[in-house]
């Protein structure tokens, strides 16, 4: 094993973005249709959207990252379970910074361009975020680097079959 770590599932942030979603509808049902009814019932919903998110912000993760690739299990108080592979160090396309940690792209052979985009994009059997706290992603984005994995930035856009930038 080369690191291990301990990551959210869902960024608290995420509770006061849908927060903020629910107050832009509340203010648009006061101020511009008037109907205290519509802002009760809004509120409510509110409260239950952001209760719904609690369980993810309140979940851990446990990562291990070791020399054949990345596995992870739920942290649990009680009896762990087994750690399930995520991804193998030599059938990874790219790596993409992101907030909460790195979205990972796996190799696949596809010819056809939009069939390789929703199956990078929308298919977690080719792609998936890897939760990372701050306090150890420079740690993990070093080891990723050590590995020879790709790094590109967030804006690129990047041909999935070889893992290079398209134009």
């Amino acid at each position: 094993m080369e690191h291990a770590w301990i990551a959210r599932s869902v960024r608290p942030i995420v509770a006061g973005y849908v927060a903020a979603v629910f107050v832009v509808f509340m203010a648009l049902a006061y101020f511009v249709f008037h109907s205290p009814d519509a802002v009760k019932a809004l509120f409510l919903t509110a409260i239950g959207a952001v209760a719904s998110v609690a369980p993810g912000i309140l979940g851990r993760v446990e990562y291990r990252l070791t020399a054949d690739g990345l596995a992870r299990r739920p942290l649990a108080d009680k009896k762990p379970r087994e750690f399930k592979e995520i991804f193998r160090w030599d059938g990874l396309s790219h790596m993409v910074p992101t907030g909460s940690g790195f979205k990972y792209y796996k190799k696949m052979n596809e010819p056809k361009p939009l069939v390789r985009f929703f199956k990078s994009h929308f298919s977690a059997r080719y792609s998936g975020e890897l939760h990372v706290e701050q306090s150890d992603r420079a740690r993990v984005r070093a080891l990723i680097d050590q590995r020879g994995v790709p790094m590109l930035r967030p804006s690129r856009s990047v041909d999935a079959s070889s893992g290079h930038p398209s134009v």
